[in-house]
């Protein structure tokens, strides 16, 4: 997995988390948590029009744990 990944999707992770958890840190602090997990299971990330909805689902777990 390469950087470009959270370049390409950063923002877009981040707007999702702030609309779940309503506050900018922790948003800042998930979306953190949720490219560290990501990166930890590279093989996972199937295609290319896969990698949001991925993440996204990765994002939506971590702030529901």
């Amino acid at each position: 997995m390469d950087v470009s990944i959270y370049e390409n999707h950063q923002k877009a992770v981040l707007h999702y988390t702030y609309f779940l958890v309503g506050k900018k840190e922790l948003a800042e602090d998930l979306t953190h948590d949720t490219f560290v997990k990501a990166y930890k299971n590279p093989k996972q990330i199937g295609t290319l029009e896969g990698q949001r909805a991925w993440l996204f689902t990765i994002a939506r777990n971590t702030v529901y744990d």
